[in-house]
């Protein structure tokens, strides 16, 4: 399933920068790996995204 990242947005309060760093000396390349999903440390626009699926993943589900 995919949803656009921007649905998502009421759930972070920090700062989203307008420019992507991906490839550069500040990267750590965590948008490259498709099993990462940890925050990224870069002032990224892509940094917001991940700081929303940091929470996400560490939802609890509610008991059945």
């Amino acid at each position: 399933m995919a949803l656009q990242a921007s649905l998502f947005t009421d759930l972070y309060d920090g700062p989203v920068f307008k420019e992507r760093k991906t490839g550069s000396d500040e990267c750590p390349g965590y948008c490259l790996q498709n099993s990462e999903i940890r925050p990224c440390p870069a002032e990224c626009e892509c940094a917001y995204v991940r700081e929303v699926l940091d929470k996400v993943s560490h939802w609890s589900s509610p008991p059945s």
